[in-house]
Order: C-alpha cells, then structure tokens, then sequence
C-alpha cells in the first residue's frame, strides 16, 4: 500500500506572531514612560509637582498592568493556537502520524475522524482537511487538488472514506495567518 505525508511551518508563524505583538506592545510601553518622563520638568507649571508626580506614577503602573494583561492573554491565545497546528501528517502502514508542536502522536486510522470542506473562494480550488483525535481537531489547511487528491487515494486503500465535514470544524483547530 502507498503512503502520504505533508507538512507545514504554521505553528511557528503563530509563535512568530506573537513575539512580534510582544515588541509593539513593550515598545508602545518605553515609549509612554519616556513621554511621562518628559512632562515632569513641567509638572510645576502644571499644577504641583507632588500631585503629579502621583498621577504620573499611577498612570505608568496602569499602563504597565494593562501590557501586561494583554501581553498574558496573547500568550494563552497564541499557545493554544500553536498546540493544535499540525506541523506534518504522514499515512503508512494503516497509522496515520501526527506531528504537532507538543509531540508525535501515532494513531490507528480507525482512531480518527476525517473530513474535508472545499474552499470555492480562491481561484485554483483548495480544501481544508480536518483531522478529530481525541477530542481535538487538527487542520491540513488549503490542500492542493493534487494533493487532496492523493490523500483521498490512499485512505481510500486502507478503507477509510474522507466525506465533507458535517459540522464548521474551523473553530476548533489553528488559524493559519499568512
């Protein structure tokens, strides 16, 4: 029997994604406690020095609690999107493996949910290929017709049928950001 595989660098664009993010928003920060440090020669023409440098010191901790919320929950965000990437996929020998960023994992066929969700809005068609194990989905996103297709073949060798996903598993699995 034949074999299939593909793979994709997705995980890594989200962590990429997200230490970008990271850099703006800390240099958003340094850019806010330079600007208040600039105001304080000021301050006495403003209105008391002591009041404000009280306001500007509660005005950098809030601004600094607040990049660090946002920076926290990117971070969860970006992690649970990097965990359900596939990074490749590989059918032999009735196994199906799927490499993620947490792991390997190697899985009989009947251990899995396939299906696919034809994409008509780009110019040459393409298909998402969904993958359910154990309670999480996994994405083979924009497969090539080529590639769907060879895919589609080989489990079809072992007996496994690839219909069209009955529910938006999309949701459920790694955005891919280009």
């Amino acid at each position: 029997m034949g074999g299939w595989s593909w793979s994709s660098d997705s995980a890594e664009r989200v962590v990429n994604s997200y230490s970008s993010f990271m850099v703006v928003i800390v240099l958003l920060l340094i850019l806010y406690v330079v600007f208040i440090s600039a105001l304080l020669p000021y301050a006495e023409r403003l209105g008391g020095v002591q009041l404000m440098g009280f306001l500007m010191e509660v005005s950098v901790f809030l601004a600094l609690f607040l990049s660090i919320a946002a920076l926290t929950y990117s971070r969860m965000s970006s992690l649970r999107k990097a965990l359900s990437c596939l990074r490749g996929v590989e059918v032999r020998d009735r196994m199906l493996m799927l490499v993620t960023i947490n792991g390997t994992y190697r899985v009989g066929l009947d251990e899995v949910l396939i299906c696919y969700r034809a994409l008509r809005f780009t110019r040459a068609r393409r298909y998402n290929v969904f993958i359910r194990y154990r309670d999480l989905v996994y994405e083979m996103p924009e497969l090539r017709p080529e590639d769907f297709g060879a895919l589609r073949q080989v489990l079809k060798d072992y007996g496994v049928e690839v219909n069209k996903c009955a529910d938006d598993l999309s949701r459920y699995v790694c955005v891919e950001s280009k």
